[in-house]
């Protein structure tokens, strides 16, 4: 019996070390293919330390570049994550982003009508568990109740690796650009309906998360390829005004119907590279005719 437990143990250890050889050689292939990692780099152990830091979706990571907002000095990172939601921002920023990263003279905080759509928005903590350092994954898998996927996000073995020759050559702070014009944008569907509730309560969390912080903060809407006919529909409508009824006493830039060509769009909601640089610039003119002194002195 003792040689059986002595030879199951040996076993055991053997393939600890064979999963964490082929994790270590899986991570040094991933880690410097992949945009969220240098994100997580960026937040964790900052080089750039920004002075402005956008947040939001993949809207804003490819329709806000930092390269048309840096001037005279000033550094700009874009912390945006495909999938958040408020409920995430709310963690992510108020866990993380005050702890390690310093106070920036200026958020920028990308919003959209979808971002209260849990099923399309989906992005949680425990998915980013493998850009953690130990102990913050630590504490992370102690409090998480899904303690599954905060396991087995950790570990590049079970996760896909971002190969070679991709767009993320391009990648500057955080913006990874989307260099085609779409050839067909196809409409969005009609029969999307979802219960806002739930995000609603994060974003107004994390609205007074800014105001107890003391943070500048600038609110912006990026433009979709939506028929205004399609706007009539409760959950586009009621979703935009409840946005423009909460930032009421906040800056809030609202390029939603800006653009009306084809050309400027991946798809009907995000931005190639030449819409990126055309509402980045735009957002840089008005973001300087708004007096931000604060930033731009």
């Amino acid at each position: 019996m003792n040689r059986f437990v002595i030879n199951l143990i040996y076993f055991s250890l053997y393939l600890i070390c064979i999963f964490l050889t082929i994790e270590f050689l899986c991570k040094k292939v991933a880690i410097t293919k992949d945009r969220v990692a240098w994100q997580y780099q960026e937040l964790f152990k900052p080089k750039v330390k920004a002075d402005i830091v956008v947040l939001g979706t993949s809207k804003s990571i490819q329709g806000i570049n930092p390269k048309q907002l840096e001037d005279k000095g000033i550094t700009v990172y874009n912390f945006g994550l495909n999938g958040s939601n408020p409920e995430f921002i709310f963690s992510w920023y108020n866990k993380y982003f005050k702890k390690y990263y310093k106070k920036p003279k200026l958020i920028l905080f990308e919003v959209s009508w979808l971002m209260f759509n849990e099923d399309w928005m989906f992005r949680r903590i425990e998915h980013d568990t493998r850009y953690f350092p130990l102990k913050e994954y630590c504490f992370e898998f102690v409090q998480t109740g899904n303690k599954s996927t905060a396991f087995f996000c950790r570990y590049h073995i079970f996760n896909r690796i971002v190969k070679d020759g991709s767009i993320l050559d391009s990648t500057y702070h955080g913006y990874t650009p989307h260099p085609y014009e779409a050839k067909v944008i196809e409409s969005l569907s009609d029969s999307i309906c979802f219960n806002p509730n739930r995000q609603r309560y994060y974003f107004d969390l994390l609205l007074n998360s800014f105001k107890n912080d003391s943070v500048n903060v600038m609110f912006v809407m990026l433009p979709e390829k939506i028929d205004s006919a399609f706007l009539k529909y409760k959950y586009i409508s009621k979703n935009i005004n409840y946005i423009e009824q909460r930032l009421n006493d906040y800056d809030f830039l609202n390029y939603h119907q800006e653009f009306k060509v084809d050309s400027v769009f991946q798809d009907w909601g995000h931005l190639n590279i030449i819409g990126a640089r055309l509402i980045s610039q735009k957002i840089d003119k008005d973001l300087k005719a708004l007096n931000h002194n604060i930033v731009f002195r």
